[in-house]
């Protein structure tokens, strides 16, 4: 009986270490340093890649080796108070477009922060598809920008 309940005890202990807590965004320092980088999808099979500069301006690259690239496709930028990210004259030119109603050859793209999963990552939502997510390269300036939790 003892050896069940010790058993039982450590499953228990194993259990609760490993569960994490969840990292929160400090929102008040939230600001366009927090996004500049490399960003990257698998779109429907096409790997596509946004490159956000300091200048406000991003580069756009696509395909299967992002053998298709626009230098400065567009302004990048985000709206602190409404939580959302946007891409202007985002380039419309996937072959396996969701946004089929699209006749243009760009279009804005309104994008989420993501706090649930992956700090640092953009996530967008639409008809066809649950959510697909650009997920940033290299979040290791993004710690800065984490809320101080207490022990």
């Amino acid at each position: 009986m003892k050896i069940i309940v010790l058993c039982s005890l450590s499953l228990m202990a194993l259990f609760f270490s490993s569960c994490k807590e969840s990292v929160k965004l400090d929102e008040s320092k939230l600001d366009t340093t927090y996004f500049v980088g490399k960003y990257q999808t698998d779109y429907r099979n096409e790997i596509e890649t946004i490159i956000l500069k300091e200048n406000g301006m991003y580069d756009y690259s696509h395909g299967k080796n992002n053998d298709t690239v626009i230098k400065d496709a567009g302004e990048w930028g985000f709206q602190k108070e409404m939580r959302y990210f946007y891409l202007n004259d985002f380039p419309n030119i996937r072959e396996r477009k969701v946004y089929e109603e699209e006749k243009e050859k760009v279009f804005d793209m309104m994008l989420s922060i993501d706090n649930v999963s992956d700090l640092g990552d953009l996530y967008t939502k639409n008809h066809e598809e649950s959510r697909y997510t650009f997920v940033k390269l290299d979040k290791s300036k993004n710690k800065r920008y984490l809320l101080k939790t207490e022990k």
